[in-house]
């Protein structure tokens, strides 16, 4: 069977997680008339393939075959555009059995994203074995616009050969109408019964199931904002990207296996408080700080573990490697790893809250409503209105100027000086970052590269002094006697060895600063901009 025009669908989901027996009060909840026995039911067994060193994957597909009662059908997805709305590309078509075919989908696209792949070359990956029941839910916005959302609530387990997992969630699949549609019933859900937003789909967890492997971190995406662009756009596009990363990294920072997932979701929660320091002229006060708190208190949570992860990896263990077999540096490596171990458990204690799962849900659906506007009065709307270069251009020029200030003498200042430094440094450079597609300069690159390499600089004072604070807590975690001598003489190893790397250092640091606090900024003034800015859109 040929599939239709029609067979190749995008699919825009939502899914939240949720206990079995929740699934089932919001079953009656949504579906009052249906949850005992009306609603749809289907048992669904699917596998998916993939060759044996999952060429598929690394192309962003998954095949797989499903059984719903006598019918097989072959589906092939690419993969989610976001780790919220996953919104992909689907090709259906019924075949005989559980065998694979791609030859049924007689596709020339299909082919090409396949590539070549023999059909024995197809072996099973993982399976899932789905207890579903469907419903279909109806919605009408503020401006009567109808919209469609099915809803399937799925219980049973996801397994490869040797692992398994539990399924329990709520899919909501848009059939008709707009996006905006699905957050508002997940808003709905939420006033029911404590859910929490699942940002990895079955495949992507079968696949890391099977092949046993961690999560995968990663890091911001290049953001391109245009001059066209209004303020609320720009704030639009950067909370979107801001949250897209911090949700890209959720599973690898709860893991913890690899150390880098907690430090991207750190960087997304710094990229958003950042955000709000950027666009803070256009926001209303109160819900500027009130976003700062719930961000900060998440990030709080995360400290501990990346300040024993950089200590452990950029400190310790070089110094280790070159003297394997100082006892004290061994002591002192066994008690922190000890305590980061505890730090993790504390990430994982703050992201399995039910108050984490409402802040990301929060912090969602106001960017999906523009929360910005609620409560704004009039010159703040006018504001969020203005062109972006306006305003980018005024705000990277004020975060220069803030730099300079709090570097002033700055051979002279003292390290908590030259923290305030470094921080104001870094939300300038997420400003560049943020900005730099806004103007046309051949001295971006230069610009943000320089102010890298010296918040670099500060960020090894910062690391030297946090490692002077962890030196002591280390070893009063040791046990008391000869661990803890031991230990105490390997901390005091690691702190004279780098506090002589940043007295030697310190002539370069200095004269790095020199040369970034001379640099011309590539961005134009505000009314440059604005001029600009009109000029593009005459």
């Amino acid at each position: 069977m040929n599939p239709k025009a029609d067979d190749l669908t995008r699919e825009i989901e939502f899914r939240l997680k949720a206990e079995p027996k929740t699934l089932d009060r919001l079953a009656e909840f949504l579906f009052p008339d249906k949850a005992a026995n009306g609603l749809r039911s289907q048992k669904l067994r699917a596998i998916y393939y993939d060759t044996a060193d999952r060429r598929l994957r690394q192309r962003g597909l998954a095949l797989r075959v499903r059984k719903n009662g006598k019918k097989f059908t072959q589906t092939l997805k690419t993969d989610s555009k976001g780790s919220v709305l996953f919104d992909r590309r689907e090709w259906e078509v019924e075949v005989e059995d559980f065998k694979p075919d791609f030859r049924a989908f007689d596709d020339a696209e299909v082919a090409d994203l396949v590539g070549l792949i023999f059909p024995e070359e197809l072996e099973p990956q993982f399976e899932t074995d789905v207890q579903r029941r469907l419903g279909l839910f109806e919605l009408t916005d503020a401006e009567r616009t109808p919209s469609r959302i099915e809803v399937a609530f799925d219980v049973g387990t996801i397994k490869s050969k040797q692992r398994s997992t539990e399924v329990s969630e709520v899919e909501l699949e848009l059939k008709s109408g707009e996006p905006s549609a699905l957050f508002e019933l997940a808003r709905m859900i939420r006033n029911q019964a404590s859910v929490r937003l699942l940002t990895l789909d079955k495949p992507t967890r079968g696949y890391q199931l099977a092949a046993g492997e961690a999560p995968r971190w990663a890091k911001a995406e290049k953001l391109k904002l245009s001059p066209e662009m209004t303020v609320e756009q720009g704030l639009e596009a950067v909370f979107q990207a801001g949250l897209e990363q911090w949700l890209r990294n959720e599973q690898a920072a709860f893991d913890g296996t690899d150390p880098e997932g907690v430090h991207q979701l750190r960087v997304a929660l710094r990229r958003l408080r950042s955000a709000l320091s950027l666009f803070g002229d256009v926001l209303v006060k109160e819900t500027r700080s009130d976003w700062n708190t719930r961000l900060k208190e998440i990030l709080n949570a995360m400290g501990p573990v990346r300040d024993l992860d950089v200590f452990e990896e950029e400190m310790l263990d070089p110094i280790l490697k070159a003297r394997p077999e100082d006892e004290g540096l061994i002591a002192l490596r066994g008690v922190t790893a000890a305590e980061r171990a505890k730090a993790q458990e504390q990430v994982r204690e703050a992201i399995g809250s039910q108050k984490y799962a409402d802040t990301v849900l929060d912090l969602l659906a106001w960017i999906e409503r523009k929360g910005w506007r609620e409560a704004a009065d009039v010159d703040l709307l006018i504001a969020q209105r203005m062109p972006l270069p306006q305003l980018a251009g005024a705000t990277l020029a004020k975060g220069l100027k803030r730099v300079r200030k709090r570097g002033r003498n700055f051979e002279s200042i003292d390290a908590d000086a030259r923290h305030q430094v470094r921080i104001a440094l870094k939300k300038l450079r997420y400003g560049t970052e943020y900005f730099a597609s806004l103007f046309e300069s051949k001295d971006t690159g230069s610009f943000i590269a320089a102010a890298s390499t010296m918040q670099d600089h500060l960020g090894h004072l910062n690391d030297v002094a946090v490692a002077e604070r962890l030196v002591d807590d280390l070893i009063g975690a040791a046990r008391a006697g000869a661990e803890r001598v031991k230990a105490a003489r390997g901390g005091g190893v690691v702190i004279g060895w780098y506090a002589h790397l940043v007295s030697i250092g310190e002539a370069d640091t200095v004269e790095d600063w020199r040369r970034f606090a001379k640099r011309d900024p590539f961005w134009p003034s505000g009314k440059q901009s604005h001029a600009k800015a009109g000029k593009d859109r005459s």
